[in-house]
């Protein structure tokens, strides 16, 4: 394919081009080449990555690549991509500077497992209000640089970037003003590991992520986030040296965001040891310590221990929605200081087995509990103590990894459930459910108010409820990503139905599915409204 005249005219107003294993092939020019092709695939061509266009969305990978440019991609016909993923490019250094400039439309930048990827001289972005770096060996000093030019970044996003060394953040005018130099100046010799915040998106910045980044230190001053007047969400996971952003030395949490709405931290042993510590010095009055943040609904923590969860929790009374994951140690859980809780999730927590305060949790409208072995015979009991019984009846959502936690006791007293979800979505044990016994199957015949059943996720799953013709008051079922489900349940369906979503399954339940379709039941497979056969 040449360069020709002839062949450019041709092809000026191709709208979509597919290329696929052709080894011998020769290009001779970038791609796209039309500013109008929105779907576009590419791959199995010497010299080229495996490229993809398709709604706005364009992803590159390749095992090759080492400078991505002109020649190999037409930036000038990219002016309508939305969201650029760069991928497992593991030899990758550099993106040609300036060139994605002419994305005028980019929202969305990632980066993701390009270990070599350097890119010393600077890389000047349209506006994007998305940017996420994983597993890449960018510095500190090209981030800031980069950083700059952006006018109103939303999200920014960092995992396993190892030669980002120091962080610090820059503060409104009036603020910096007042203070020194700081730790920007004891880092002057590590400029290029220190990765500062510029102050022009302050005002933008509304999700903030690091995560396994152990060597990176906090190196700013105490209440270093709180002229970050617009950030709602903080993620730090496995970043030990970044306890001092989270927790002062005068344990000043009020020091967060005033915006902050949602927290998710690892409470590594270091952390977990300071708040021990503050915590215990505030019950004994030897600090004052200011409030966390109002507008805080939502915390998410991993490796909670027993001996820090009860004073973190009563210290954060007014939180809506928690999540409780990854905590191989914690046996014991006590929520009587959560009774703003709306929702309670608990994940992984393999010696876990009391769940205290349950009662007072008046507020509670959704459960999510899995791969958590020792709380389905607590719940079971639970359901036999009047206070807790009374919690349950008013649940209205109960997502589930697998049907262990489903008994006779306990689903007499989910008399307003209307939605339950089979699906392990934080799973790391991955999904292992292969159907009900026949007393699960009992226990879900007692929720005569359930509307929304949903299978997804189940690569092991064999079969559905027999008895889901039952179940009359449902309306709607979602079987995803289950291919070992080759049919309907004998039984039929409940008349109820309503919504039918297929998605991800075998051709021979997809075939049924179908042959279902009624002027009542509307079905869909892989998003596509099947005909009603008369």
């Amino acid at each position: 394919m040449s360069t020709s005249q002839g062949d450019k005219e041709c092809l000026s107003g191709l709208r979509e081009l597919t290329i696929h294993d052709c080894p011998c092939l020769v290009l001779s020019y970038p791609l796209p080449p039309s500013a109008l092709t929105s779907h576009f695939s590419i791959k199995g061509i010497p010299t080229y990555p495996t490229m993809k266009i398709k709604y706005g969305k364009l992803s590159i990978t390749s095992d090759e690549l080492i400078m991505l440019d002109d020649k190999i991609l037409a930036f000038h016909n990219l002016r309508g991509i939305e969201f650029l993923f760069i991928k497992d490019c593991r030899n990758l250094v550099s993106i040609s500077s300036g060139r994605l400039k002419k994305l005028i439309d980019l929202k969305d930048l990632h980066i993701t497992g390009c270990p070599n990827f350097t890119m010393t001289s600077g890389l000047v972005l349209p506006s994007p209000s998305s940017l996420s770096i994983q597993s890449c060996a960018i510095s500190g000093s090209w981030l800031t640089e980069m950083l700059s030019h952006v006018r109103s970044l939303e999200s920014l996003k960092l995992h396993d970037c190892p030669q980002i060394k120091f962080l610090s953040f820059s503060q409104p005018a009036a603020i910096e003003g007042e203070r020194s130099l700081g730790s920007a100046a004891t880092h002057s010799d590590s400029d290029e590991q220190l990765l500062k915040i510029p102050s022009n998106i302050i005002h933008s910045l509304r999700e903030l992520v690091i995560s396994n980044c152990p060597d990176l230190e906090f190196g700013g001053e105490e209440g270093a986030l709180r002229g970050y007047t617009s950030l709602e969400s903080i993620k730090v996971q496995s970043c030990p040296k970044l306890i001092p952003l989270l927790v002062s030395g005068k344990m000043e949490v009020g020091s967060l965001p005033p915006s902050l709405r949602s927290l998710d931290i690892d409470m590594d042993p270091e952390l977990s040891t300071v708040w021990d510590l503050k915590l215990q010095e505030l019950e004994q009055g030897v600090n004052q310590v200011p409030p966390p943040p109002p507008s805080l609904d939502t915390l998410c923590i991993t490796n909670l221990t027993d001996k820090v969860q009860s004073r973190l929790l009563s210290f954060l009374p007014t939180i809506t929605t928690l999540v409780i994951s990854a905590s191989p140690e914690l046996t014991s859980l006590q929520l009587g200081y959560s009774k703003a809780l709306e929702e309670l999730i608990i994940v992984d927590c393999e010696s876990l087995a009391s769940v205290e305060g349950f009662g007072s949790l008046t507020n509670l409208r959704s459960l999510t509990v899995y791969d958590s072995p020792s709380l389905p015979r607590c719940f079971e009991i639970l359901s036999q103590q009047q206070g807790a019984s009374e919690i349950l009846s008013r649940l209205d959502n109960l997502q589930i990894g697998d049907g262990s936690i489903l008994t006779v006791s306990l689903c007499k007293q989910l008399t307003s459930l209307a939605s339950i979800s089979f699906w392990p979505a934080r799973s790391k044990r991955g999904a292992t459910m292969m159907g009900l016994t026949e007393e699960q199957e009992r226990a879900l015949q007692l929720l005569t108010s359930l509307e929304y059943l949903i299978f997804w996720h189940l690569p092991n799953l064999l079969s559905l409820p027999a008895n889901l013709a039952s179940l009359t008051s449902l309306k709607w079922l979602h079987i995803g990503d289950c291919p070992r489900i080759t049919r309907l349940p004998k039984m039929g369906l409940p008349l109820s139905l309503t919504q039918l979503y297929v998605s991800g399954c075998s051709e021979e339940l997809h075939m049924q599915c179908r042959m279902a379709a009624t002027e009542k039941l509307a079905v869909r497979i892989d998003g596509e409204l099947v005909d009603i056969i008369n």
